[in-house]
């Protein structure tokens, strides 16, 4: 449901308002009089002035509604952005870590030894999940004891492998909380898509039946000219093909740390059709 929608809804609404509290109380007078012949005795004819603006009024009640969910989206998806920002400084640099981890035990213990420890089968993972599992996975592994670990394929030294995980621990906690939080803002984002799909829905049910009412007192009230004027939610479309009937308006190999890790941008979430 674009915010486009919206407008068009906000648009139309003003018009039938407008055009109904600009002649509602000569539509209340003539029905009014239209009714009072056949009001029972003890009986008293509600007013229709009365009838007809609260009519009114609930029709915008539901506009303001859907108005206020649109915006508390538009805020949500605001807000995802600043959390995807930084789960994408996250990943940048636990990817680079990892780059420089893995370029360690290979130079310690040669490649073929090095996937002991390194759990990287293949490139460094190029998304932010994947890349969290491997960067754990290699946590585990650095972590066993020095018995477990592959001898080393240079005399003289001693590699630390316990020192590497604790280099990446910071790395790896900080992607994991971003993570999380964008885990968070999809959840809420998908509430208030619901929430805005529900007072559309319920704006359609309140205008289209409403303004079928609001015409039926125009015409009862001997005005048919003003009430074919009260605009509804339908339009013609035109397209290169001609007019169309109306229609309602909706419904590989390794990367060198030298280069950037890849993008983890991604494009704006789908809303659901209503």
């Amino acid at each position: 449901m674009s915010d486009k929608l919206v407008l068009i809804r906000t648009r139309v609404v003003a018009l039938v308002l407008s055009h109904l509290f600009t002649h509602v109380e000569e539509i209340a007078q003539r029905l009014e009089g239209l009714l009072a012949p056949h009001v029972p005795q003890g009986e008293q004819l509600p007013s229709m002035s009365v009838l007809l603006r609260t009519l009114g009024r609930l029709i915008r009640s539901r506009l303001e509604d859907l108005v206020s969910f649109k915006k508390a989206h538009r805020d949500e998806l605001d807000n995802d952005l600043e959390t995807r920002q930084r789960r994408d400084a996250a990943f940048t640099g636990l990817y680079g870590k990892m780059v420089e981890t893995r370029r360690l035990a290979d130079a310690a213990y040669g490649k073929a030894r090095a996937k002991e420890l390194i759990a990287v089968d293949g490139p460094t993972a190029s998304v932010p999940d994947e890349l969290l599992d491997q960067a754990q996975h290699t946590q585990e592994r650095l972590r066993r004891p020095p018995e477990e670990q592959p001898p080393a394929v240079v005399e003289g030294i001693s590699p630390d492998p316990g020192k590497w995980a604790d280099d990446l621990e910071p790395f790896v906690t900080t992607l994991d909380e971003a993570l999380q939080g964008v885990s968070r803002d999809r959840s809420m984002a998908a509430d208030t898509v619901e929430a805005k799909s529900r007072a559309m829905k319920e704006l359609n049910f309140v205008f289209i039946h409403g303004l079928a009412v609001l015409r039926g007192f125009f015409f009862l009230a001997g005005r048919p000219d003003l009430g074919k004027r009260l605009p509804s939610l339908y339009r013609v479309r035109k397209s290169r093909r001609g007019p169309n009937p109306r229609e309602e308006l909706p419904a590989g190999p390794e990367q060198p740390a030298a280069e950037e890790p890849p993008s983890t941008e991604e494009p704006p979430a789908e809303e659901p059709p209503l």
